[in-house]
């Protein structure tokens, strides 16, 4: 039969294969493959893959983007290609063969590096590059107008905007932004690393990193006008503007959900982490801490028109205020708190978690996971050693230091004197153990007597089971004629977890070993030997509470 004659075109036809591998072909007037003229022949049909190979076909990636029909997808070998590129509304994917650190489109610095301005929808996917060396008012890198293309995968880097935008910026657009880095650009205004505005705009960035990026006006990380903006586990860290240091919108439905917002800055004191102006915020799950450090501006500014919702979210450190502002009042509800989340490495670009960080998700089962990424490193712990030169002097001086999460391990020895008995752990969800594990080799001796009493630990301000002694022994604790509790008092409410530990020698009126009064402590595979009280409970005494033992 006969396709298309008569035509002034030439015609695509696509064949599927019995295995289901997609061929396209093309019907043409010319050997050549020139399709875009004449009446077609029938005497010449050329066969042409799915995939375009570059350089190996095409010279350059616009040539063979130019070439290629909607569909098709163009893959890029390893290597540096400066050129300017235009998806000229094709829903073409543009990928790298090997992936974003061997594969990069440079731009010439003068305009934007990629461009979507053509109606390009989501079958436009540009993925695997870096992006770099781009200039121009609005986009340096990648300008996306009235376009909702997908970039997965890509580092986009080192590019300028005089106006807007320095990594990507533009109007009108459903962007979607996967699994890429945004750094190091920077734009004279708005949106060091991205900037998105214009009525109907709804870009989505999932797992994005925005960091290092620089604005003059608004929004070092990412700046948004107008628009419905969605951030999934994305961060937004060491980013500068005059405001906003992080992110800035105006007049934006602004969802962060997932997300760490962490060590921008706003030199002129507004918004360190966010600054949002006439929309609804919504925060969830989501670390901000320890923005503008430098300067006075509170973790989050709102200026007019902005309700806000936040649940399980940490805010802590930031300069200028935590729960303050227009978060004032959402601190301490739906999972909200402020404690030092417990960054890896921040000053190595870590924004990890330690393990034992109250935003890991084994540390706070009722949120789970908070900030941007589930990724943990060894816990945060504090040192003592009894000879007095660890990290600490004495337990009591790393258990005050301390903050919910933290460990305070004892190196091997005996503790004596004061600092090392009559321990308090303040209420604090704090982890006090020895190093080695073994009750044996670390030592608490209180060295009490009735006229000069003293305990081994005092549990009274409502601590539960994330307030966990391990492994001591505890030995020489005396209250006197009437006191009690000779090695753990537990009174007040209180329920830590007391494991592994040996309770020897200690001598109270009650509970020589261990007293509990309207509490309930648990306590697992723990010794009492050779406790003794006056009254009741020469290893446990206990009133009005339920022990679990």
């Amino acid at each position: 039969p006969c396709v298309g004659t008569g035509s002034a075109a030439a015609t695509a036809i696509t064949f599927t294969a019995g295995d289901g591998t997609v061929a396209m072909s093309r019907l043409t007037t010319r050997a050549d493959e020139t399709n875009d003229s004449g009446t077609v022949d029938m005497g010449y049909h050329h066969g042409h893959a799915n995939v375009i190979y570059v350089p190996d076909r095409y010279a350059t990636i616009q040539a063979a983007l130019d070439n290629a029909f909607s569909g098709e997808r163009v893959v890029v070998r390893d290597g540096n290609y400066y050129e300017r590129v235009d998806f000229h509304g094709r829903a073409i994917e543009l990928a790298s063969e090997h992936g974003v650190s061997v594969t990069r489109i440079g731009g010439t610095g003068a305009g934007s590096t990629v461009t979507f301005a053509a109606g390009e929808g989501r079958g436009s996917i540009l993925r695997g590059f870096m992006i770099s060396g781009g200039v121009a008012n609005t986009g340096g890198g990648i300008y996306v107008d009235s376009t909702a293309p997908s970039i997965r995968l890509c580092d986009i880097a080192g590019n300028q905007a005089t106006n807007s935008g320095g990594g990507v910026g533009g109007a009108f657009s459903r962007l979607e932004l996967l699994t890429t880095s945004v750094r190091l650009n920077t734009a004279g205004s708005g949106g060091g690393g991205l900037w998105i505005g214009g009525a109907g705009s709804k870009p989505v960035l999932s797992h994005v990193f925005l960091e290092e990026n620089a604005a003059g006006t608004g929004g070092g990380g990412a700046s948004f006008a107008w628009a419905t903006a969605t951030l999934n586990q994305c961060l937004v860290a060491r980013n500068t503007a005059a405001q906003g240091g992080g992110i800035d919108a105006y007049g934006t439905h602004l969802d962060v959900n997932s997300c760490t917002v962490a060590d921008n800055g706003a030199s002129t004191g507004s918004g360190g982490g966010l600054l949002c102006d006439s929309g609804p915020l919504d925060l969830a799950n989501t670390i901000i801490a320890f923005n503008n450090r430098s300067g006075a501006a509170a973790a989050v500014t709102c200026v007019s028109g902005v309700t806000v919702t936040a649940s399980c979210c940490d805010v802590f450190g930031n300069t200028g205020g935590d729960w303050t502002g227009c978060l004032a009042g959402l601190g301490g509800t739906a999972g909200n708190f402020s404690l030092d989340p417990l960054f890896c490495d921040p000053a190595g670009g870590d924004y990890g978690l330690h393990a034992n960080s109250m935003c890991a998700p084994a540390m706070n089962p009722g949120c789970g996971s908070i900030g941007f990424t589930t990724a943990t490193c060894a816990p945060e712990i504090y040192t003592v050693r009894a000879d007095g030169l660890g990290e600490y002097a004495t337990l009591q001086a790393a258990i005050d230091a301390a903050f919910d999460g933290i460990i305070v391990q004892a190196a091997p020895g005996t503790y004596t004197g004061t600092g090392n008995r009559d321990l308090d752990f303040k209420g604090k969800a704090i982890t006090v153990e020895s190093e080695s594990g073994d009750a044996a080799d670390t030592i608490i001796d209180c060295q009490g007597s009735t006229g000069d009493p003293h305990r081994g630990f005092y549990f009274h301000s409502g601590e539960d089971s994330t307030s966990l002694l391990r492994n001591f022994t505890i030995r020489g604790g005396r209250t006197g004629t009437s006191g009690t509790g000779a090695g753990i008092c537990c009174v007040g409410g209180s329920g830590p977890k007391v494991e592994g530990c040996a309770l020897h020698q200690n001598g109270a009126y009650d509970g020589g070993g261990l007293y509990c009064y309207q509490s309930n402590p648990i306590v697992a595979a723990c010794s009492f030997t050779n406790c003794t009280a006056s009254d009741a409970g020469g290893a446990i005494a206990a009133h009005t509470a339920a022990p679990e033992v």
